[in-house]
């Protein structure tokens, strides 16, 4: 495909087969039977009988004083035993004052149930998409491969290792794609699936374009392996898509995004990397290129829309795709350290094979 036609794809009009509802449906609210407790990844900042801030790791919650007393005499309630009907009788409140002051805090993944109570699923979805996108950012801390990238003064190999591993993640998109496709239980859903892989099918053509730029050979890239983190992280988009649908859409939201603010940060992103002009723009222009396409291509509600349909999310189901969340952000944090591993000596062979030796 000439780069020619590639830009003419990454500027085309979005025209969906489909309808977008995860915007207009209501979220649903928590049952007064939910019994909640403090999410782990949570930290606190308390100020006499105050709450005054509420780090989650990728934002920080700033609480008025009134909200804050109001916040830390729930949260002192919030054992995990009680339900919000028991907390509003030990707090004097009426059972809609208790759900609406825990409504927010769960849906920005501040608070987890860990009771039997279904949620509903748009609600579970804004809750888990939350908890992923906090954690992932706890992970990208400064120590990490991702934070040395943007922080440090990596190798010109460091980062063509993240972007030849990114490569190998964005060509077999299709591979974890598909089978949602067979999965999806409604023509709706079918049609959602199908045009979210010819939205990427396409994409691991374009960053070879870029990688070609870099200097590696055609050879190169067609003998060259993914590293074993960056396989386990596409066999676990594979088995997910194939097995339970709304964990394969909890766990594309960590990496999808949307609308002009994601573009404006993919831009400043990819500034960081070539800070000291290692790479070159032909080198970055494709993978800016990509991220920017999905950002306009709204492909996070990509993610929403499978939980528009679905029942109340039962407890089990709940755990399920937490974890499922949980586990694939571990998976990339242990990609990202084997990047570092590999391709951290500025010496080195261009690409990761699985027949290298020492």
């Amino acid at each position: 495909m000439s780069r020619s036609k590639l830009a003419d794809m990454s500027s085309r009009p979005i025209e969906r087969t489909w309808s977008p509802l995860s915007q207009t449906v209501p979220i649903g609210a928590l049952d007064g039977s939910t019994q909640l407790s403090i999410s782990p990844h949570v930290r606190v900042e308390r100020e006499l009988s105050a709450i005054r801030r509420i780090h989650l790791g990728d934002r920080v919650i700033s609480l008025r004083p009134d909200d804050g007393e109001r916040v830390a005499r729930l949260f002192d309630k919030l054992d995990g035993q009680r339900t919000l009907t028991e907390v509003a009788e030990d707090l004097e409140w009426s059972e809609e004052e208790a759900i609406d002051a825990a409504q927010d805090l769960y849906g920005y993944a501040v608070l987890n149930n860990v009771g039997d109570a279904s949620v509903p699923p748009l609600l579970f979805f804004k809750h888990v998409a939350a908890l992923g996108s906090s954690v992932q950012a706890r992970l990208a801390g400064a120590d990490s491969m991702i934070g040395s990238l943007m922080e440090g003064k990596p190798s010109r190999r460091l980062l063509m290792g993240h972007l030849i591993e990114l490569y190998h993640v964005v060509d077999a998109a299709s591979t974890h794609i598909s089978p949602a496709i067979n999965l999806a239980p409604n023509d709706r859903l079918r049609m959602l699936f199908c045009e979210y892989l010819a939205d990427e099918y396409w994409h691991g053509r374009w960053l070879r374009k870029g990688l070609l730029a870099a200097g590696i050979s055609e050879e190169e890239l067609d003998r060259s392996d993914p590293l074993p983190g960056t396989l386990a992280v596409v066999h676990f988009l594979r088995i997910k898509s194939a097995t339970d649908l709304l964990a394969y859409a909890a766990c594309l939201s960590t990496a999808e995004a949307q609308g002009e603010g994601e573009v404006a940060r993919v831009h400043r992103r990819y500034q960081m990397f070539d800070k000291d002009g290692l790479l070159g723009e032909d080198v970055i222009a494709p993978f800016r290129g990509h991220e920017i396409e999905d950002a306009n291509s709204a492909h996070l509600s990509y993610c929403s829309e499978p939980f528009v349909e679905a029942a109340a999310i039962k407890r089990p189901h709940q755990d399920a795709i937490r974890s499922a969340v949980l586990l694939y952000l571990r998976t990339l944090d242990e990609q990202h350290r084997q990047v570092a591993r590999f391709y951290g000596d500025p010496q080195g062979p261009a690409c990761f094979r699985a027949d290298l030796f020492d």
